[in-house]
């Protein structure tokens, strides 16, 4: 039973993860777009 709601609480964390760095990801290019714009 623990070790299952370990899986789960890891698997929310990983996708925590993968939302900020696709989140940085996006401000980046969109930041490199308004330099290039201007």
């Amino acid at each position: 039973m623990e070790k299952n709601k370990l899986m789960l609480t890891r698997k929310r964390k990983g996708w925590m993860w993968f939302c900020a760095v696709i989140t940085a990801e996006l401000l980046w290019i969109l930041g490199n777009y308004l330099v290039l714009q201007s």
